[in-house]
């Protein structure tokens, strides 16, 4: 499994500026049909973000390898090494719940596509941008932009937001426990901020 895992960190490397849809398609060719969560906490722990020039992308290829376990729940706790990589546990289909410890980036759960993420620390900026489906529940604090451009599902932030929370979301709901700053861009869904 470390070959695998190995030999599509060389690729991303050879990449003069990946995208997402490179760093899918180069994990999607490269990674087994079926992993196990062992091998994915394996891949947060061993796996230093700092060594690539691009090293948000390693959440494209952490996702990846998320779908190809069995539909389930999950637990796995992100490394500090990682606060700074973009994507985590994105585009992620039904059936999945994961519960994360640990501080994550920016575009967590970016386009989630039904799946249930429970994470006990902060994220970054744009958290469930693009989301479809599904439920995003943070115990912490997130950066701007929380929920931009969701057109379904669910976010619950029991902490603080930052600016611009709902930017031109079409559809969902967004509930803030603590404070946040609405976007004045918003076209649908539903916002609420307690604070």
């Amino acid at each position: 499994m470390k070959a695998e895992f190995s030999n599509i960190l060389e690729l991303l490397k050879k990449e003069d500026f990946p995208t997402v849809d490179k760093a899918r398609r180069i994990a999607e060719e490269h990674l087994p049909e079926r992993l196990e969560s062992r091998q994915v906490q394996e891949f947060l722990n061993e796996v230093r973000p700092g060594d690539l020039d691009y090293p948000g992308f390693l959440g494209i290829v952490l996702s990846v390898a998320v779908s190809r376990l069995p539909k389930g729940e999950y637990r796995f706790i992100v490394p500090e090494t990682w606060k700074d990589v973009d994507f985590l546990f994105s585009a992620l289909g039904e059936d999945y719940r994961i519960l994360l410890e640990g501080t994550v980036g920016n575009l967590f759960g970016w386009n989630l596509k039904g799946a249930t993420l429970v994470l006990k620390g902060d994220a970054g900026h744009e958290l469930g941008a693009e989301m479809e489906s599904g439920e995003i529940e943070v115990h912490g604090n997130v950066g701007d932009y929380a929920g931009s451009y969701m057109k379904g599902g669910r976010i619950v932030i029991h902490g603080n937001a930052g600016r611009y929370v709902g930017h031109r979301m079409t559809g969902g709901s967004i509930v803030i426990e603590g404070k946040g700053e609405e976007t004045k861009l918003r076209h649908g869904g539903e916002l609420v901020i307690k604070g």
